[in-house]
């Protein structure tokens, strides 16, 4: 027996070589996933959906060689040079693998893509400033502004053509109240578009929410007033935009100012006189009722029997 030890090795070897060439040879199939990668897409076009990355493929051959292929042997090339604006229906073709002769490409899944795909354009478009944040209920957005205030965008047609301004990233508010926000910003675009520039300084401006409201207010002698006067009208209605929330308490009055603003100062002798109005922060004058006044010197008699 010990000596035969040989014969019973070679034995082994040649029942192993052998099965590896029966096994070897057996044809088999089987599901394989592989990867598509695209060429020749046209420069001015742009992909939108449909695109897939992987596609799995029914091959058969000898079971040796259907186990060591590998991802990079199943690469399908999707040739993308006859790609149109709109749906793009394209056949897969199972012999566009490149397999040996031994191993074949018998089925794609899915069988077609439907890829849609839109020209790419250029445009000029104005920038919109977004926030986020919490306003106080008396407080209100007032306006924003940009710098630049158009920026060059750079994407699909129909996303652009539905585009009315270009959006930036949220500013966040740093209160409740914010008077002015300023931020450099970032554009918020989808992947398949780009702007130059990219960024801008966004500013922001916010304020109380304000009420239309009628005031009388006396009227009272420029700073500059050399000698004593009286007014006629003595008083003025002021068509005011003023803080609501200031309405709740009488003192908002307090701060309004109305005095005269003749444009060489008061002249001896009297006479109509424009008026100058000061205003307290956020208030703004719609109309004042009259815009003129008659300034009559102290002691003026003859004035004082024509009124």
């Amino acid at each position: 027996m010990r000596e035969n030890w040989q014969y019973a090795l070679l034995a082994l070897v040649l029942a192993v070589f052998s099965w590896y060439l029966v096994s070897g040879r057996e044809r088999v199939e089987t599901w394989v996933q592989a990867p598509v990668v695209t060429s020749n897409t046209p420069s001015d076009m742009v992909i939108m959906d449909g695109l897939v990355g992987k596609v799995e493929v029914r091959v058969r051959g000898p079971s040796a060689l259907i186990r060591n292929l590998a991802a990079a042997d199943m690469a399908y090339t999707l040739d993308l040079s006859g790609l149109e604006p709109g749906e793009n229906v394209i056949n897969l073709d199972p012999g566009q693998f490149p397999l040996s002769g031994a191993v074949r490409a018998l089925e794609i899944k899915p069988p077609r893509l439907t890829v849609r795909a839109d020209r790419v354009v250029s445009r000029e478009m104005a920038v919109r400033p977004e926030w986020k944040g919490e306003l106080d209920a008396s407080w209100r957005f007032r306006r924003a502004e940009t710098d630049p205030p158009t920026v060059q965008v750079i994407g699909p047609e129909g996303y652009l053509d539905g585009l009315e301004a270009v959006p930036t990233r949220p500013v966040d508010l740093p209160s409740p109240r914010p008077e002015e926000v300023t931020r450099e910003v970032a554009l918020d675009l989808p992947p398949t578009v780009e702007a130059e520039p990219s960024g801008v300084l966004a500013s922001l401006f916010f304020g109380p929410e304000l009420l239309d409201i009628w005031v009388k207010m006396p009227v009272g002698l420029p700073d500059s007033a050399k000698r004593g006067y009286r007014f006629d009208p003595g008083e003025v209605r002021l068509h005011l935009e003023v803080p609501r929330y200031l309405t709740v308490d009488a003192g908002f009055r307090e701060g309004i100012e109305v005095r005269a603003a003749p444009l060489n100062g008061l002249p001896p002798e009297g006479g109509m006189v424009g008026l100058d109005v000061t205003l307290p922060k956020f208030y703004n004058l719609l109309e004042a009722k009259p815009d003129e006044v008659r300034a009559v010197p102290d002691g003026d008699e003859r004035a004082d029997r024509e009124n």
